[in-house]
C-alpha cells in the first residue's frame, strides 16, 4: 500500500505571517512585497485542490511553491542571499506545506554553508524556529497515513535536529530538550529523537550535580 499524506481541506494564505498560530512579526529580512511578482495572486478552489492562475491556464502550484522549487538559487549564493530568498518566499501566497518544504530546503543550504561563517548559525536558528512554529501550528503537513489500523508516521524534518544540535553545542540543554518535546508532539516513532531525549536527560542530570538513584521499588 502506498504512503499518502493525511488529507485535509486545502488551505492557503496571502503570506506566511497570516497562518494562525505562527508569530512572524519580525521578518528575516525586510522585503518590499509590492515588488514581488505574483504576490497578489489568489487561487480558486477546484474540488479538493487549489488552482492558481497562469497566463496560459492554471496550476496547482502556488507562488510560494514555485519560489521554493522552481526559482531556486545557485551554489554560488551566499548565506545572506539564501536568507533573502526565504524572506521573499514567506511574503508570497501559498499553502502551509509550501512554506515548510521551502524553509526546509533553504535550511539545508544554510547548513551546508555554515563552516567558517559563525553568523550563519544565527540564520539557521531563525529559519529553523519559523519551521518549528509552522509544524506546531499545522502538524498534518508532515504526518503520513497508511491505514486505519496503523498509527500515523511522520516525514523527516530537519529543523528539530538542527536546533537540538545548536542549543546543545551552546550548553542550552533546557532549550534543546524543549525542541525534543516539540518534535515529539508531531507523533510518529523516530529513534533519533528518542536517543536525543535520553542523551539530554543525562546531561541535565550532570549539570544539576545529581546522581540518578537506583529503582528500589519492590517487585511483586
Amino acid at each position: 500500500m502506498g504512503v499518502l499524506p493525511v488529507m485535509t481541506t486545502p488551505e492557503w494564505v496571502p503570506r506566511f505571517a497570516e497562518i494562525s498560530g505562527v508569530d512572524y512579526t519580525k521578518p528575516l529580512v525586510r522585503v518590499d512585497r509590492r515588488r514581488l511578482r505574483r504576490a497578489g495572486e489568489r487561487p480558486t478552489k477546484e474540488r479538493d485542490y487549489l488552482s492558481w492562475p497562469r497566463p496560459d491556464g492554471s496550476t496547482s502550484a502556488s507562488p510560494a511553491h514555485d519560489m521554493a522549487y522552481s526559482d531556486r538559487g545557485t551554489p554560488s549564493w551566499t548565506p545572506e542571499r539564501w536568507l533573502q530568498h526565504a524572506a521573499e518566499m514567506l511574503e508570497l501566497p501559498g499553502e502551509p506545506s509550501d512554506y515548510h518544504f521551502g524553509l526546509q530546503s533553504i535550511l539545508a543550504e544554510l547548513w551546508r554553508l555554515r563552516f567558517g561563517r559563525p553568523k550563519v548559525y544565527k540564520f539557521i536558528e531563525q529559519v529553523a524556529l519559523l519551521n518549528h512554529q509552522l509544524l506546531q501550528a499545522r502538524p498534518a503537513i508532515v504526518r503520513l497515513y497508511l491505514s486505519p489500523e496503523e498509527p500515523d508516521r511522520i516525514l523527516g524534518v530537519s529543523c528539530y535536529p538542527h536546533l537540538i544540535r545548536l542549543y546543545e553545542r551552546e550548553g542550552a540543554i533546557a532549550e534543546a530538550t524543549a525542541m525534543v518535546e516539540a518534535w515529539s508532539r508531531l507523533g510518529g516513532n523516530v529513534p533519533k529523537r528518542e536517543a536525543d531525549r535520553h542523551r539530554l536527560a543525562d546531561r541535565l542530570v550532570q549539570l544539576s550535580g545529581d546522581t540518578p538513584q537506583p529503582d528500589v521499588t519492590p517487585q511483586p
